[in-house]
């Protein structure tokens, strides 16, 4: 597992409220980490990238694939993925034991990447921000490829 996973653990985990900017740099360092693993994979396996049609119908991988769309999204369309896209109390019930916290925004969905898109949709968006990091590192744990 990465430091910056295990860092974001720890912020998101801590009881208090973890100031905004750690989360955001924790998050930003967990989604390049991610993408690393993700381009690295794609060259093992396909010799080049990974596209769609490889890793629909498996959760895992689109999900991964959803978070690589989305820190492609703040890298590249400068997409603001910041504390104020995802701060506290945007949870249905607001913070607190039953609700809410951070959480992946709904972005509005642009056509240009409708696939990803719409995985970033079904497998990120309004979940809590550890959810689907949680679930593409096991999917990307089960590689055999990145684990020689």
């Amino acid at each position: 597992m990465d430091h910056s996973l295990d860092q974001l653990e720890r912020l998101l985990d801590d009881e208090g409220h973890p100031p905004s900017d750690q989360v955001d740099d924790a998050l930003r360092a967990c989604l390049h980490w991610l993408n690393g693993l993700w381009e690295a994979l794609g060259r093992s396996r396909f010799a080049r990238s990974i596209k769609d049609e490889n890793v629909d119908g498996d959760v895992g991988a689109e999900t991964c694939a959803a978070l690589v769309f989305a820190r492609g999204e703040y890298v590249h369309a400068r997409r603001d993925v910041g504390p104020e896209s995802w701060g506290y109390a945007e949870g249905p019930m607001g913070e607190g034991p039953y609700g809410g916290g951070w959480m992946w925004p709904a972005w509005p969905r642009t056509g240009k990447y409708p696939v990803r898109e719409a995985w970033y949709a079904a497998r990120v968006a309004r979940k809590s921000l550890l959810e689907p990091i949680r679930e593409a590192t096991t999917w990307l744990q089960h590689q055999r490829e990145l684990h020689p």
